[in-house]
């Protein structure tokens, strides 16, 4: 009796909660369904006509569960068709309401169905500026009378503007409907799932109160039989049960103390034995948390996959660390090489030093040295820089070209790594010894495929090929700052070679070569910007082409899957069939007979043998041992794929389970048969996306939507930010965009969360776990929380820093190329070639540059841009043979053929101007020339400038050949290039004898043979001995007669060209006038000196000179008066005149004033001498009174 009241109260509570579980699964799959409306709808309005049929069955479900709620029915719900019981009468106006709300907006969603998306754009009358302005990027601005003129673009507009479709207005209008109605119909929705849910609970409290009841009358009878199993089992077991909750709860310190030789004692040893294997896995885990990876750790067997995915584990994070390792050392090595040759004002000696000595340091290297390529003379390799390097090892510091391995290194361009150095290569010297190294390493400093210098690096320990690479890479930028620095010593030159004045016009002249030279390289450096660019252009299409096939496919694999769930609601049944101990086909349904006549072309028939169909299909599915498995007791599960008339695979679960009486014998076996094809379609695509995800090369990111903790990362993401995987569910998406705030994030998600947008783009810069930085652009989605779900944010992140530093150097090329434009003089102009070949066609387009047209006096479009508004300018007496090598160069498919002419155009004005032009022309593989451009230069003032030179020229050179002075010019070898006539009739020679020959044959033999050794001294060191000083030696004529010069060295400079200018003076006359000076200044000294008379010499009133009879007449010496006043040496009344009179011719009466103070009368005489160096002194003769005649 009380288990049929059990049986008969359970029963009722039982159908009573089911029936209102039925009722709140069927109302929330409508409201999951309302809430997916606003997706479909927007996803079809925006084009994508297949989820039409996807929204016609969901309206047809919806309909189907909103009758069965009203009225009852059967329905399909999880998969069975199952009937449902009419609603209450209390839940019925709700349900009305429902209806009523939904009947309204069906018509409106029929229309979206029904109806096209768009229409042609001629019912709708757009104008060609409408549909321009409607396709151009969001950022371009239009001008209005841009559209109005008739380019190209705005006729191709005009065709096809009669081809645009537009949307329908009346799709429109029913989508606005649906969108400003779900919400209401979702808010009824949701108020009918509150009373279904209030239903449900109170059903589930009445089958609690039930199932109390029968339960407290169940205990009395359980207590008894309970005892007896607590005292046999249940404490063992609690035990045990204890010990694998604290084991499950991560204790593997706790043990199961228990004895008894018996299957529980067993269990407990067993559960031991896992938790002293745990024990070893946790130390293990933490040893490799603490990066310990080398520690010891043995699995327990083949099938210890626990301890195989740990090894596995360790072995990863091992090669992550160590990448992580190198990858860091290789950022700190360029950040401290940019720093270093980020300062390029310095010495070439001072940069090369802390280049060499920072990178020995930092490889750990021992010596190193580092020589750049000097071109002259010769080119050759020099040493700028050593750490702690063997100097004598090249003489004289220079190494030419293939001379050695330095010498090869630089012809090759190629890195050469020598392991096996010969002992007497180099050696390591200290205070303690010296010994060989292991490893040689020569780099060339290389970029743009342009050799600047060699590094040589000698170490004891070898370099791992990530510091090779390092190596590889600072060595093109080490080259790129020695180009760097070149360019601004050569830039420094100019300026100083613009110094000389003798040289002004020639300079200029050289000056304008050089810049045009510069503006070579500077359109050579825009034609590879514009490579990179076209590059960059070709990836990001590629990028696009690569997103638009994946949001493709997965638009494919979402449609897919929802044609598969279709498959499985209207076929959700499975075939069954049974059979007994001897094979006999006992019982079997419609499907499984369908599937039989399907795929094996029979019909079942009951009491027949199994094997009487089924005996062909032994390959697949071994049915005999599998109905004995079933037979035996046994249930499983097995898989079967077959193939269908049209060559499909169907995969089908075969589920065996035994026939068991209620005695427990086994009667026969089932099996039952479920097409599980779509699901495991699901499952390969569920993997393929899984791998997809993984092997993404962008970075994704899922965190959740309120706190933004990370709740899943690809790898590129795992790699690319620096955590490891358990470390993720502490990160927040602010610990990688640190610079932007919450408050601010949440704003710009707003769109997001409200609906308006479905994705947010924006750039950022990402912060990794190591502090670096780089820049991202990010792709931002939102996902609104589900019953499963909460809400998410899915992040595609692509990392951009290469994209950056593109489009930094492209718009400083850009820059670089407009500054260039604007400052030069020079018009540029450009035609393509046409696909004719008609290369002189008057017709050809024929680009102008704004100064190209201004050259000529007209305004920046006035010039029709076509080759005869060129050609329609040439002078007649240029213009054939002109045109003649502008057709010969670009049909010249070997490139040889240049294009450089001087010619004169006609201005606007009407007179005609010097012109020199230059041009190039790019071709492509077999020569053939698809574009020629270049340049057009005014040299009407060179073209004047060198008619006046010429006319200069003649002056000087009659000017210097009237001169009586020897000027002799030479180049840095010596030689003389040009001579005055005074320096031939001088030095015995003939006109232009002289031309060519060493300037040693004007020298005596010791002075010639040290003149090489002093000039290639000062071309090494810059030291100046002689080079602008006067200095005086003898010279040699011809006839081997000496006689003695004063000479004058200068240096000049013409471009790179050095040449020396002397000027000599024949002073044989003034040496013998000298000679005589010496004699009569000899016999004026020894007169003087012998005199009974007082003389003083003095200049600008100081004493210079005084003779020794005054000296001791006035009882003084002489370093004490000389530097003294004059006047000091009289009375007070003459001194005053000798400070007052500036004539030099006097003759007066006064007093000498003697050391001890007394005076004595004495007549003074002056006069002034002028010396043979221009110097004015007094002469001052001073004569005793008495002695006067």
């Amino acid at each position: 009796m009380l288990v049929i009241l059990n049986y008969g109260l359970t029963l009722f509570s039982n159908n009573t909660a089911t029936n209102n579980g039925r009722y709140l699964e069927i109302s929330k799959e409508n409201e999951n369904f309302i809430q997916n409306l606003g997706l479909l709808t927007t996803a079809i309005f925006k084009g994508d006509a297949e989820l039409k049929d996807v929204l016609k069955v969901n309206m047809e479900r919806f309909s189907i569960n909103l009758k069965a709620l009203k009225g009852g029915g059967q329905l399909l719900l999880d998969n069975e068709v199952i009937e449902v019981q009419p609603s209450s009468k209390d839940v019925t106006p709700k349900l009305e309401e429902i209806e009523r709300v939904w009947g309204d907006l069906r018509l409106q969603l029929q229309v979206l169905i029904q109806e096209p998306l768009s229409v042609d754009s001629t019912i709708l009358q757009i104008t060609p500026e409408a549909l321009q302005i409607a396709v151009a990027p969001a950022d371009t601005t239009i001008k209005t009378d841009s559209l109005k003129k008739a380019t190209p673009i705005n006729k191709k507009i005009e065709n096809l503007v009669a081809n645009v479709r537009v949307n329908n207005p009346r799709v429109q209008r029913a989508y606005v409907y649906a969108q400003s109605n779900l919400d209401d119909l979702l808010s009824k929705s949701k108020d009918l799932n509150q009373i279904y849910t209030r239903k449900f609970n109170d059903s589930q409290s009445n089958q609690q109160l039930v199932l109390f009841f029968t339960v407290l009358a169940n205990f009395i009878l359980l207590v008894v039989g309970g005892l007896v199993i607590i005292t046999s089992f249940v404490n063992p077991l609690t035990k045990i049960a204890k010990t694998a909750v604290s084991v499950a709860q991560g204790d593997v310190n706790t043990k199961v103390d228990y004895d008894r030789k018996n299957e529980i004692g067993d269990v407990a040893e067993s559960l031991n034995l896992v938790v002293g294997n745990f024990k070893q896995y946790a130390e293990f885990a933490t040893n490799i948390g603490q990066e310990n990876f080398d520690v010891n750790f043995e699995v327990k067997s083949e099938k210890d996959t626990l301890g195989y995915s740990l090894l596995s584990m360790r072995d990863s994070l091992k090669k992550v660390s160590e990448e992580d390792l190198r990858r860091n050392w290789a950022n700190d090595g360029f950040t401290l090489f940019s720093n270093i040759l980020r300062n390029t004002n310095r010495q070439i000696e001072d940069l090369c030093y802390d280049i060499i000595s920072n990178l020995v340091k930092y490889l750990n290297a021992n010596q190193g040295g580092m020589f750049l390529l000097i071109d002259d003379p010769d080119p050759q390799l020099v040493l700028q820089a050593a750490f702690a390097y063997n100097k004598r090892k090249y003489e004289e510091r220079r190494v030419k070209l293939g001379q050695g391995l330095l010498g090869q290194t630089v012809l090759e361009k190629e890195m050469n790594y020598i392991t096996n150095v010969p002992s007497d290569y180099i050696r390591i010297t200290s205070g303690l010894g010296d010994a060989a190294p292991n490893i040689v390493l020569i780099a060339p400093l290389k970029y743009n495929e342009e050799v600047y210098g060699v590094l040589e690096i000698a170490s004891f320990n070898p370099l791992d090929h990530f510091e090779l690479d390092f190596l590889e890479k600072i060595c093109e930028n080490i080259a790129s700052t020695i180009s760097t620095v070149k360019i601004n010593e050569n830039t420094k030159l100019l300026l100083e070679e613009a110094r000389q004045n003798a040289e002004t016009m020639i300079a200029k002249d050289e000056e304008m070569r050089q810049n045009m030279e510069v503006l070579a390289k500077t359109q050579n450096e825009m034609e590879r910007n514009q490579k990179i660019l076209e590059e960059y252009k070709q990836n990001l299409e590629r990028e696009v082409e690569k997103r638009t096939a994946e949001l493709f496919e997965k638009e494919q694999q979402l449609s897919n899957t929802v044609l598969q769930m279709e498959e499985i609601m209207e076929s959700s049944r499975a075939g069954i069939v049974a059979l007994d101990r001897n094979y006999h086909i006992t019982a079997f349904n419609t499907i499984f007979n369908r599937i039989c006549s399907q795929f094996y072309n029979q019909i079942l028939e009951v009491s027949r043998s199994w094997f009487d169909f089924f005996s062909e299909v032994q390959s697949q599915v071994d049915y005999k041992k599998a109905w004995d498995r079933a037979l035996a007791g046994e249930a499983f599960v097995e898989e079967l794929n077959l193939i269908t008339e049209d060559n499909q695979r169907v995969t089908f679960e075969l589920s065996f389970s035994p026939i068991e009486t209620a005695k427990g014998e086994i009667v026969g076996a089932s099996m039952f048969q479920r097409d599980v094809t779509v699901r495991r379609r699901s499952e390969e695509a569920l993997e393929r996306n899984a791998r997809i995800l993984d092997n993404s090369t962008n970075e994704v990111y899922l965190f959740d939507a309120e706190d933004f903790h990370f709740i899943l990362v690809n790898e590129r993401a795992r790699k690319s930010a620096g955590y490891a995987t358990e470390e993720w569910n502490a990160v927040s998406y602010f610990d990688l965009d640190y610079q932007t705030k919450p408050e601010v994030f949440k704003e710009i998600i707003t769109p997001l969360k409200d609906g308006s947008q479905n994705n947010l783009t924006f750039n950022a810069v990402y912060r990794r776990k190591d502090g670096s930085l780089y820049d991202v652009e990010v792709n931002l989605q939102f996902f609104e929380e589900t019953e499963e779900e909460k809400a998410i944010f899915a992040a595609i992140v692509q990392d951009i820093t290469e994209r950056k530093q593109r489009e930094a150097e492209l718009q400083e090329a850009i820059t670089r190329f407009d500054l260039v434009v604007s400052g030069t003089n020079e018009g540029l102009w450009e035609m393509t070639l046409p696909a004719s070949n008609d290369i002189l066609n008057a017709d050809n387009p024929f680009w102008f540059s704004k100064q190209f047209s201004s050259l000529l006096g007209y305004n920046e479009n006035e010039l029709e841009p076509k080759l005869g508004s060129w050609s329609m300018l040439l002078h007649p007496e240029d213009k054939a043979h002109v045109l003649e090598a502008f057709a010969l160069h670009i049909g010249d498919y070997t490139g040889n053929t240049p294009y450089n002419l001087e010619y004169r155009l006609l201005t606007k004005e009407g007179e005609y101007v010097w012109c020199d032009s230059k041009g190039a022309t790019l071709r492509d593989e077999q020569g053939r020339p698809l574009r020629v451009a270049g340049t057009l230069r005014n040299i009407a003032q060179r073209k004047k400038t060198e008619r006046e030179l010429g006319e200069q020229i003649a002056q000087n050179q009659a000017v210097l050949n009237t001169t009586t002075d020897c000027i002799v010019a030479i180049d840095m070898k010596g030689r003389i290039f040009s001579v005055n006539k005074s320096t031939e009739q001088t030095f015995g020679y003939e006109p232009g004898e002289l031309l060519g020959k060493n300037v040693k044959v004007l020298m005596q033999a010791d002075v010639a043979a040290m003149h090489d050794s002093y000039l290639r001294n000062y071309h090494e060191t810059g030291e100046k001995h002689v080079i602008g000083k006067i200095r005086e030696d003898l010279a040699l004529r011809k006839d081997g007669t000496t006689f003695p010069i004063q000479i004058q060295i200068n240096e000049g400079h013409t471009g790179t060209r050095r040449f020396y200018i002397a000027v000599i003076q024949d002073i044989t006359l003034r040496k013998a006038q000298e000679k005589r000076l010496a004699v009569l200044d000899h016999k004026w000294q020894d007169l003087i000196r012998e005199s009974n008379e007082g003389v003083m010499f003095a200049r600008n009133g100081l004493i210079e000179e005084i003779n020794p009879w005054l000296l001791k007449r006035i009882g003084k010496t002489l370093d004490v008066c000389v530097g003294q006043p004059v006047n000091i040496l009289f009375d007070p009344a003459t001194m005053r005149f000798l400070e007052n009179n500036k004539n030099l011719y006097f003759m007066l009466s006064g007093d000498l004033q003697h050391q001890d103070g007394s005076f004595e009368q004495v007549i003074i005489k002056s006069c002034g001498i002028r010396s043979h160096d221009g110097d004015l002194y007094r002469l001052l003769v001073i004569k005793l009174a008495p002695d006067l005649p």
